[in-house]
């Protein structure tokens, strides 16, 4: 389902190959789960998970879809980005704008900010609504989450009364936490985040799956695409396992001197796969003085921004390029007017065919001028793809991480914030 192109990385094979025995030693500790095996819950979920589990969560989806209007999600870092990634990938750009009268609820994000404007303005959209929330942390007691839910459980009290519980979903730790004694003390239904699985690598939990399926999206194949990929990167040999191949290359670009890596899109509606992206390989690599800084830009809206100075400034980043060759959409040009004459040759083609233009002719700018080019290639967006994209950068970054000399399963960075914060509430 995905391609790894390696022509215009400027690596050569050879430099590839001298790493294999170390992925291979690597591969081996993964899947015997030696060194990490707290941590690798995620590494063979889509093919565990129960066909209670999954029923489970499409029985509350078709509770909240017969029963609201909005859904509102709320949690931050891996317990939203995930499933808003999936769901901003798979459904129209303006989808509730074309299916104005869906049944589908609308579904809001809350809890990843802490801007008292957004939650306000969120509360004058409720306004007259049907609303059910699904409320998400593993450990219970994330502020912006904690924080986000108090308002909105204060505005479900008044807006229902003591029947309001009938409308929350929990998701969290299946054996301890604030929320876990919330939803067993008020009898509020909920849904476990496995032990073994961190925010960021839970998006194919129910952590991501419940959003999905009150979306629209058939989370079975989702969960089909990323098992599917399990069974493709098997192989710890570098010829045949591109999830390995392209954190090997990661590495290799990483040592030459390249600090930035740039995932570039030509897809809007990936904005938010990329944030996922970048949360990722942020959190897994960005520790001990290490890492890439991953950031990511779209073609070719950043062609007029950035656009200069990838071409001509400072040669310390390499781009990533996620490519969808096809799209369902026929959009074409026709009757080109005689004064934009030079466009001529363009007229009868598809605005897909000459997107890809554009990511023919910057390829060849950017990697003319010294910038190294990763391509993963997919052939169209849907349910299984997704799954499969997804499962694939688990696999990569869990090899890139160790190959870099880090846990790629930790954050303690990020508690050092939270440990300061904690400490001007005394």
């Amino acid at each position: 389902m995905i391609k790894l192109i390696t022509d215009y990385s400027g690596i050569d094979d050879l430099d590839v190959m001298v790493y294999q025995s170390r992925v291979s030693k690597i591969h081996n500790n993964l899947i015997g789960e030696d060194t990490y095996s707290e941590n690798l819950g995620w590494f063979d979920y889509p093919n565990t998970i129960s066909e209670k589990e999954i029923e489970k969560i499409e029985t509350y989806s078709e509770e909240i879809v017969k029963n609201s209007d909005v859904l509102i999600v709320i949690g931050t870092g891996g317990s939203y980005i995930g499933s808003r990634s999936v769901i901003e990938a798979l459904k129209y750009n303006f989808y509730y704008q074309i299916y104005e009268d869906s049944k589908i609820p609308k579904i809001y994000f809350l809890g990843y900010n802490l801007s008292d404007s957004y939650v306000e303005d969120l509360l004058k959209v409720l306004e007259n609504k049907e609303v059910s929330v699904n409320v998400i942390s593993k450990s219970g007691s994330t502020i912006e989450t904690v924080l986000a839910y108090t308002v909105i459980e204060e505005f479900m009290k008044k807006k229902y009364g003591d029947s309001y519980k009938d409308r929350v979903y929990i998701t969290t730790s299946m054996t301890s936490g604030p929320l876990r004694e919330l939803a067993i003390r008020e009898g509020i239904k909920s849904l476990d985040i496995p032990n073994k699985i961190g925010g960021r690598y839970s998006v194919l939990t129910p952590v991501g799956l419940l959003a999905m399926a009150v979306s629209g999206i058939n989370i079975r194949k989702v969960l089909k695409g990323a098992s599917e990929q399990i069974s493709l990167l098997e192989s710890a040999e570098l010829t045949e396992n591109p999830a390995y191949l392209y954190a090997v290359m990661r590495n290799i670009l990483y040592k030459n001197g390249k600090q930035i890596e740039l995932l570039v899109t030509y897809e809007p509606k990936l904005r938010f796969f990329s944030e996922w992206w970048q949360q990722l390989f942020a959190e897994s690599e960005g520790k001990d003085g290490k890492g890439l800084f991953p950031t990511y830009a779209f073609f070719s809206t950043d062609l007029h921004s950035l656009g200069q100075i990838i071409q001509d400034g400072k040669r310390n980043l390499f781009e990533t390029v996620l490519m969808i060759n096809e799209s369902d959409s026929k959009v074409r040009i026709e009757n080109i007017d005689e004064v934009f004459g030079r466009y001529s040759s363009l007229e009868g083609k598809n605005i897909g065919d000459i997107n890809k233009m554009v990511f023919e002719s910057t390829i060849a700018a950017h990697s003319e001028n010294g910038i190294p080019n990763i391509i993963l290639e997919v052939k169209r967006l849907d349910e299984e793809r997704i799954g499969a994209l997804i499962y694939f950068f688990l696999r990569a970054v869990s090899m890139s991480g160790i190959l870099l000399g880090v846990n790629p399963f930790n954050q303690p960075g990020v508690e050092i914030y939270k440990r300061k914060l904690r400490e001007r509430f005394k």
